[in-house]
């Protein structure tokens, strides 16, 4: 398995490439928007999972809407994409992109949050 890493803040992603030296790794100071092109560069074809902790309500509409366009496009057939939020209001946007969204919440998370689970 390949963990592919997309950071915008570059002293993160610095942090990161120097403390793990694990091939399986790949930690790219990229938008997630770029998804794509990330694993194209990489050969590695689609994505059998996506997690997101973007704070996709703080974004503009044209970036939110970029990445989950990015983001369904990189998703294998079978293929899931979790989203976790501290609110709702993602939902119709991913209804709007994915076939299938399920809803859930996780009480012990700090804060609780709102997962999503998202099909192609």
């Amino acid at each position: 398995a390949r963990l592919v890493a997309l950071e915008m803040n570059g002293d993160f992603v610095r942090y990161l490439q120097g403390h793990y030296s694990d091939p399986r790794l790949i930690v790219a100071e990229r938008s997630a928007a770029d998804v794509e092109a990330v694993l194209r560069q990489h050969a590695l074809g689609s994505a059998d999972y996506i997690i997101s902790g973007i704070p996709f309500s703080t974004i503009p509409a044209e970036d939110r809407r970029a990445i989950l366009h990015s983001t369904r496009a990189s998703l294998a057939g079978d293929g899931k994409f979790l989203v976790y939020q501290f609110s709702g209001r993602i939902l119709p946007h991913l209804r709007d992109e994915f076939r299938s969204v399920r809803t859930d919440f996780e009480p012990l998370n700090i804060l609780p949050a709102r997962l999503f689970y998202c099909s192609p």
